[in-house]
């Protein structure tokens, strides 16, 4: 049953990178998308594991760290200052209210026009701020709160990686040093999308630490998907590529067996379908990828002179 389903997913995801290939993007396109992802998590079996499996109960240890994983949140929270702005958080807060959810390719760019900015980004960030956006309005506090999400899920697998890798004392302290952590308080008191492109890299920096020690397909996939989530916000993030071919690599030397080639197939088949739409939008229109690199490239970037 579970091959049908990921065969399923698979083509559904082909006729979608079909439709974007041949310009035929609408709504429907979407959720066909949508949908082969869902369909793909549902074949791996997700109940094996999302987290580490708990079977405490709640208890005023659960309570205080959870106040500490919201500890980063506060700290930022505190530091805000309606007075304190950046060009590029309003101008990404522009891009994001003007985006039509019922209209835009969400595989396509923004914005639409490279000459409004530096350079043109993937849609999915700005789509998700704009959705926040109707839910509590467009203002400078609004800009920066809707960053809050992607703070707590750095802060959530900072506490993860570190609690697998060096225990739970440890994990702790990483938590009190992101929180004050300079560049990152500095970043993360404004609205800039790097914030989501440094959250979706470090959650699937976990899941990749975790697919080291297992061969589960739940955790193929989830690794996979994250990896293509990678490339849907900020440079930044464009690092995992490099990290998952080596751990395949190294994983595939440590244990040359057929199930652990099936896993690693499973991780790549799941992050060509993250990242399939996007790189035939890609491929077929504008190659917006390496924009930014170009430019800010030290020996032939457009902006090397400088």
């Amino acid at each position: 049953m579970s091959t049908l389903i990921y065969a399923a997913s698979i083509i559904l995801n082909l006729i979608v990178n079909f439709q974007i290939f041949n310009n035929q993007y609408s709504t429907v396109t979407l959720i066909l998308w949508l949908l082969s992802i869902i369909l793909l998590i549902s074949a791996s079996n997700p109940k094996q594991l999302i987290f580490e499996r708990t079977k405490h109960a709640i208890s005023h240890k659960s309570f205080l760290l959870l106040a500490l994983l919201f500890l980063p949140l506060a700290v930022r929270i505190i530091n805000y200052s309606p007075e304190r702005i950046h060009g590029d958080d309003l101008l990404t807060a522009y891009f994001s209210a003007n985006y039509d959810l019922g209209q835009d390719n969400f595989f396509s760019v923004v914005p639409k026009n490279r000459a409004d900015w530096v350079a043109q980004f993937p849609t999915v960030y700005f789509a998700l701020q704009k959705i926040f956006f109707l839910f509590f309005g467009e203002n400078v506090l609004t800009i920066k709160l809707s960053i809050l999400p992607y703070i707590l899920t750095i802060s959530l697998a900072l506490f993860l990686i570190t609690k697998n890798l060096l225990g739970k004392t440890t994990a702790i302290i990483s938590i009190f040093l992101y929180s004050f952590f300079f560049p990152s308080l500095y970043l993360e008191t404004l609205g800039l999308h790097f914030t989501a492109s440094t959250a979706v890299f470090i959650l699937f920096f976990y899941f990749l630490i975790r697919s080291l020690k297992s061969n589960q397909s739940s955790l193929a996939v989830l690794t996979g998907l994250l990896a293509g989530a990678s490339y849907w916000f900020y440079l930044s993030s464009y690092i995992a590529l490099p990290i998952l071919v080596i751990a395949i690599f190294v994983k595939l030397i440590s244990s040359p067996k057929i199930v652990t080639v099936k896993f690693s197939l499973l991780i790549l088949i799941a992050f060509l379908m993250a990242i399939g739409p996007f790189v035939t939008y890609a491929a077929r229109f504008n190659n917006y990828f390496f924009q930014r690199t170009n430019q800010v490239s030290l020996l032939s970037g457009e902006w090397s002179d400088i």
